[in-house]
């Protein structure tokens, strides 16, 4: 059983209901002398309870060994079970019995269940009840025991469930980001290599007439053509290494942080960051779609803006919505110039919107001819679906 977020505030909330009705035991019985069977009770429930607010770590033991919580249960209500009604230990009966339903298996459960609601009639035989206390002794009590037990394995096979929804739905954005991936490599190699190596070929068959003709410009085609090659031998690189590549260990904001020096080193611009200390993602594939689409945005200014300012920035929103902008003050292009681009094979802005949208973000382009432009990301921290 995936250990939720939801299941351990519930068991805390009700261990937490138990200590305050074992103070209100101890308060009722001042002056009373405690029988040793709730004495252990309550010794018992303290320690427990106690130990499961303030460490963790020993939740998730009983979370593997549901043993351990059968046993506690079992040694802190069987005394409520014994002295009936009219004891005040049974404060302790029914967070106890929401506790069963939350960490023990449905046999398990049922078996304890029984046994105690077996036991506690079983003891209400020796006692002479009032007639006004017969209902709710009888009746009452056993059928809220029983009520918060299946109320408490109810929401555990609901975190079940909704953990086994996750793990389908992340397979399927697994599978879906595979596919997608495979998309964007052959965009990528259409797009900028398969462009280079093309004119690379055109180039080296003119060289042999230029050799012949004009040795001069035969010596500056050339150079050009290992310019070119180089530039080839680069991009290749590129994109054998986002096969490889995963994202970073360090927070999304440091990872930023790292992909715009790797893009000043590499390109010789100049880059302003306005980037927030500490600021992450719980969620991996948004972090690894962020740097991706943060890249090509960077690769786009490289290849299309001229000499410009760049600035890259983040700022969180709302307290969970993460903005983050690439803008430069260059060349710019008209809203049409994008749709020609993209019908031509070139599918840089493209690749980004759809990377967003595989982790439920947006993607905003804010572009004029001579104005530069700004390439606006929008994504939840928790990768939900933007409205």
């Amino acid at each position: 059983m995936g250990y939720s977020h939801v299941l351990t505030t519930i068991t805390k909330a009700a261990l937490v209901v138990r200590l305050a009705g074992l103070l209100m035991i101890l308060l009722a019985s001042v002056g009373r002398p405690l029988g040793p069977a709730i004495a252990v009770g309550i010794c018992v429930a303290g320690v427990t309870s106690y130990a499961g607010l303030t460490r963790r770590e020993l939740l998730h033991v009983v979370q593997r060994h549901p043993s351990l919580a059968l046993l506690d249960l079992f040694i802190v209500t069987a005394p409520a079970a014994l002295s009936g009604v009219d004891s005040p230990y049974v404060l302790v009966l029914l967070p106890s019995a929401l506790l069963l339903g939350l960490w023990v298996d449905l046999w398990a459960g049922v078996l304890v269940t029984v046994s105690l609601v077996g036991l506690y009639l079983l003891s209400l035989t020796s006692k002479a009840l009032p007639q006004e206390q017969l209902f709710i002794s009888v009746i009452v009590l056993p059928f809220v025991y029983v009520s918060l037990w299946y109320l408490g394995l109810t929401i555990r096979r609901t975190v079940e469930s909704e953990a086994a929804a996750q793990r389908v739905v992340h397979d399927a954005v697994a599978s879906n980001a595979a596919v997608g991936e495979r998309t964007t490599l052959a965009r990528t190699l259409h797009d900028s290599l398969a462009k280079t190596i093309q004119g690379l070929v055109l180039t080296a068959a003119a060289l042999p007439t230029l050799i012949e003709r004009d040795a001069p410009r035969a010596v500056e085609t050339a150079r050009e053509l290992q310019s070119a090659g180089t530039q080839a031998v680069h991009e290749l690189r590129v994109v054998m290494g986002s096969l490889r590549e995963r994202t970073s260990e360090e927070p999304l904001s440091v990872s930023l942080v790292q992909v715009a020096l790797a893009w000043e080193r590499r390109t010789g611009r100049d880059l302003t960051l306005d980037i927030p200390d500490g600021v992450d993602t719980a969620d991996e594939a948004i972090r690894y779609e962020v740097l991706a689409c943060v890249t090509e945005a960077l690769e786009n200014v490289h290849r299309h803006a001229g000499r410009c300012q760049t600035r890259l920035t983040m700022e969180v929103q709302d307290g969970d919505r993460l903005l983050v902008t690439v803008a430069d003050d260059g060349t710019g292009m008209a809203p049409e110039e994008g749709e020609r681009a993209r019908a031509a094979g070139h599918y840089g802005l493209s690749g980004i919107r759809e990377r967003m949208a595989r982790v439920g973000g947006t993607t905003d382009v804010d572009s004029s001819p001579g104005r530069g432009t700004r390439v606006i990301l929008r994504v939840h921290r928790e990768g939900l679906i933007e409205s």
